[in-house]
């Protein structure tokens, strides 16, 4: 029997306690798709490909760009919606907040940055969790993203 590794699986129970280095999942104090957020991200988003991105350099910048442009042009279209659409939250989303909760870990400069990655990290984890069923590459870099960022909140 195969077992579960027990940082995957604290990072994906919503209902795991504390430990010394990982806080558990509240939910995201802004709603999953409030394209309010957009400046912010995109500033974090620069820092990850200031940063991160030259330390582990995983992504294809072009490429995820393009991405990332798409996933807020489709929030935009869907500000009026109740729901998201199921791909974007559960393939782009968790991958883009991973990225941005690590552009903003690592962000100097401003006061908000630890806030920031703790509300993009939650948004990450919760498009995880709705995603674990049926994974894919997206998710597995937004889960890598996330084991990385366990040791940092």
């Amino acid at each position: 029997m195969d077992q579960v590794d027990p940082v995957l699986s604290a990072l994906l129970n919503p209902e795991t306690t504390s430990t010394e280095d990982y806080t558990p999942l509240k939910p995201p104090s802004s709603r999953f798709d409030d394209i309010a957020h957009k400046p912010i991200a995109d500033r974090h988003l620069a820092n990850y490909f200031a940063t991160i991105h030259a330390l582990i350099p995983v992504l294809h910048e072009p490429s995820f760009r393009a991405l990332y442009d798409g996933f807020w042009s489709r929030l935009a279209l869907q500000s009026g919606s109740p729901r998201m659409d199921p791909n974007v939250r559960k393939i782009t989303a968790p991958l883009v907040f991973s990225v941005l909760a690590l552009g903003a870990l690592y962000e100097d400069g401003y006061n908000d940055h630890a806030f920031w990655a703790k509300e993009w990290f939650a948004k990450a984890r919760e498009g995880v969790n709705h995603a674990v069923e049926e994974c894919c590459f997206e998710t597995c870099l937004a889960v890598y993203f996330m084991v990385l960022l366990r040791s940092e909140l």
